[in-house]
């Protein structure tokens, strides 16, 4: 919560270990509680009047997934410095995951809809449906893109 200049976290978490609802803690049992000791917490603020759910998913990710540096020795040659292997957009949400798949040649790509509204995950000129805060699993394969359960069938 903000309040007048003062941004107040709080964060708490101690549950018993592989402790599920609705099962009742017993009084006098000895467990084990996950999360004890030191914790270190890393916050992104970003403040918007127009901030959007993709702007939340971009700041997450620059926190999450800090770029990836490795020392590079400078060689000759005329191609451009960078490039984009796949070009895949999703209109109203973001794509999470990029991987082979697990039987077969072809690439999976994995989107969540972030605004409440139906969308679609695009790679180059073909695209699937994302449902309303869905996710969707698509594979990619000689050129065509066609959606596929979580288990890649």
């Amino acid at each position: 919560a903000a309040k007048d200049g003062t941004l107040y976290i709080t964060a708490t978490r101690a549950p018993v270990y592989s402790h599920h609802d609705p099962v009742v803690l017993q009084p006098g049992a000895v467990y084990r509680y996950m999360d004890q000791g030191e914790q270190v917490f890393a916050l992104s603020l970003l403040a918007s009047p127009n901030g959007t759910r993709q702007d939340a998913m971009a700041l997450a990710d620059a926190l999450l997934k800090p770029p990836v540096v490795t020392p590079h020795v400078s060689r000759g040659g005329t191609g451009p410095h960078t490039g984009q292997w796949l070009d895949v957009r999703s209109t109203s949400g973001a794509v999470i995951a990029l991987k082979c798949a697990e039987d077969g040649d072809a690439t999976i790509i994995r989107a969540i809809e972030l605004d409440g509204v139906a969308g679609e995950l695009q790679v180059a000129d073909a695209s699937v449906p994302i449902k309303p805060r869905g996710i969707v699993s698509a594979a990619l394969l000689g050129g065509v893109l066609r959606e596929v359960d979580g288990l890649e069938r």
